[in-house]
């Protein structure tokens, strides 16, 4: 490892450990759980990604690509739609 690779690895580990420090924080505040900022987030990237269309047409496909970049588990998550629907409709 060179030592640029280093010295980037270094500060990559540094700015997650000040992050995790100041959400910590941040949470202790105001008294958010970290369960509760995690579903936020995930509740920003769904919106941010546009993939409410996407689920509306049930197309597991394409939001599993825009969320994972590929197709991994897809067949579980076209089981658990079908199973999701049958206790909806």
């Amino acid at each position: 490892m060179t030592a640029r690779e280093q010295l980037v690895a270094y500060l990559a580990t540094l700015l997650a450990i000040v992050l995790l420090v100041l959400i910590a924080a941040l949470l202790s505040r105001t008294g958010r759980s970290l369960e509760a900022v995690g579903v936020g987030g995930a509740c920003m990237y769904w919106d941010r990604n546009k993939l409410n269309a996407l689920a509306d047409a049930d197309d597991v496909e394409r939001v599993t690509r825009k969320i994972n970049g590929g197709v991994n588990g897809l067949a579980d998550r076209k089981a658990l739609l079908v199973k999701a629907k049958g206790l909806v409709l």
